[in-house]
């Protein structure tokens, strides 16, 4: 008879591999904590570097674009009201200062991704045009202001030859108190005198002319009573007292029709003026659109930075979520294991063992041992058995001897 194969040896889980599981689960659940701790943190960390690096940075940079482009809303128009150099001289450069900071400005914004950059370029587009076109206007304003002191020279002067004509038309026609005898009223000094009215009288309606159309009407009556004019002085007879006279009369036609007169320059003010509205209007379609862009870059940079710090405060939220699961289960975790594992795989083994010992030790030795699982109980409890059912043989062979 060949002896019995002994059993298979299974694989142990004792008690200290038990207690070494539950110290290795809450480590194990700690660490889990402090690393999703540090996963979130450092994700926020990125968040609050994206908001702070480039969010708020860009809303700053699109606020201060909406204020530049709003002081140079307002300045504009103060170049063509501009009453003297100086204040058109000021202008021009407070101008280019403000498109310079534009400039700069939308370049430490485009530095920052956002995804406009097709707004970046249009804008940066539409500041050099505006640009440009503030070189152009202020040369405009120069010869608008120019062609305005022109004016006010040439209307001094028609002041002074009315003046001078009035002291000529006196000393050819004293009045009464002077006891100087009149010269007399002969038919082309009549004509002359009446001649220079009428040259006056042109010239005031080409300084007053809004239209192109009216300046030259007078001017061609100017130029033909002129001429007339000319020839009548020259046939006045010679003598001092017609000298006022003929320097009145050749200073009108030169105020007329010499080089720079008054015409030229009233039609040069007014072929400005529609260059002047052309580029006005230009420059303020360039705002409008410069104002739109801006509002929308203003805008976007906002909403990225709410995007920014809602998505940190998200991923602060499910940080603190997670961790307070991780935390609840390191707690409770080796609670449910201490109570499971220890709780009624050891204490609740141990007692039946106990009270198998205890019949065992009254003799009753038929006592039922309760051997489970794979751990030093099970051998306590193997052992226990073997004590029993030795200890029963023994009885059992000493009953027999009696018997016999």
């Amino acid at each position: 008879m060949t002896d019995a194969a002994p059993p298979a040896r299974r694989l142990r889980f004792g008690i200290r591999v038990k207690l070494f599981a539950a110290v290795l689960g809450v480590t194990a659940m700690t660490l889990l904590g402090g690393g999703v701790s540090w996963l979130t943190y450092d994700a926020v960390e990125g968040l609050l570097g994206v908001v702070m690096g480039q969010s708020f940075p860009r809303v700053t940079n699109a606020l201060k674009l909406a204020e530049a482009s709003s002081r140079l809303t307002a300045v504009l128009p103060s170049l063509d009201l501009a009453e003297h150099h100086l204040q058109r001289e000021t202008t021009a450069f407070a101008l280019q200062q403000q498109g310079q900071r534009l400039k700069r400005l939308l370049d430490q914004l485009g530095r920052t991704p956002s995804g406009r950059s097709d707004e970046y370029t249009e804008l940066r587009t539409l500041i050099d045009t505006l640009t440009t076109n503030v070189t152009q206007q202020d040369s405009l304003a120069e010869r608008r202001l120019t062609f305005q002191q022109r004016l006010m020279e040439a209307q001094d002067a028609l002041q002074r030859l009315r003046i001078d004509h009035r002291a000529a038309l006196g000393g050819l026609m004293p009045d009464d108190a002077t006891g100087v005898p009149p010269l007399p009223a002969t038919a082309p000094l009549m004509e002359a005198l009446r001649l220079v009215e009428m040259l006056f009288d042109r010239l005031a309606r080409g300084e007053s002319a809004t239209q192109a159309d009216a300046v030259a009407s007078a001017r061609r009556d100017f130029v033909q009573h002129a001429a007339r004019l000319e020839g009548l002085s020259a046939s006045l007879p010679p003598g001092p007292e017609h000298e006022p006279l003929r320097a009145v009369v050749h200073a009108v036609a030169a105020l007329g029709s010499g080089e720079g007169n008054l015409f030229d320059i009233r039609e040069g003010q007014l072929r400005l003026q529609p260059e002047i509205a052309a580029l006005t209007r230009q420059n303020h379609n360039l705002i409008a659109r410069v104002s739109i862009i801006v509002g929308r870059l203003v805008d976007g940079a906002e909403a990225e930075a709410q995007r920014s710090s809602a998505r940190a405060e998200e991923e602060l939220q499910a940080g603190r979520q997670l961790v307070l699961v991780i935390t609840a289960g390191t707690v409770l975790g080796p609670m449910l294991f201490l109570w499971l594992a220890l709780g009624r795989g050891v204490v609740a083994r141990l007692k039946a063992l106990a009270r198998a010992m205890r019949e065992i030790a009254l003799g009753r030795l038929d006592t039922p041992i309760p051997v489970s699982g794979n751990d030093e109980i099970t051998e306590i409890a193997q052992a226990l058995t073997l004590f029993r059912d030795s200890t029963r043989r023994q009885r059992d062979r000493r009953e027999v001897n009696e018997h016999t």
